[in-house]
């Protein structure tokens, strides 16, 4: 029979190596929880900017097309052709806001 301060020890080295264990364990998924919310970010900053860029396209489109529209009836009243100017100035303002 082994005497009991052997056992203690064992006792004790076995306890410190499980604790060492479950600590590794534990640091090994937070650091895969922390990688998965940097990629997870980042795929959102990606979404983000594509969709901010779709935006600001269309709004230039659409300012463009109120410039042809204008260019093509050089007749509308003043009144329409002020709204027409309004709207293209706001979408454009729109646009230098979102970039």
């Amino acid at each position: 029979m082994l005497p009991v301060p052997l056992l203690i020890g064992i006792g004790l080295g076995v306890s410190a190596f499980i604790a060492s264990a479950k600590d590794g364990a534990i640091k090994s998924q937070q650091r895969e929880r922390e990688e998965a919310q940097r990629q997870y970010d980042a795929e959102l900053r990606r979404q983000q900017e594509y969709a901010r860029s779709h935006v600001i396209q269309e709004l230039q489109q659409r300012v463009e097309e109120i410039d042809r529209i204008l260019e093509r009836h050089p007749n509308l009243s003043r009144r329409a052709r002020r709204k027409l100017t309004d709207l293209a100035d706001d979408w454009w303002e729109r646009s230098r806001v979102d970039s």
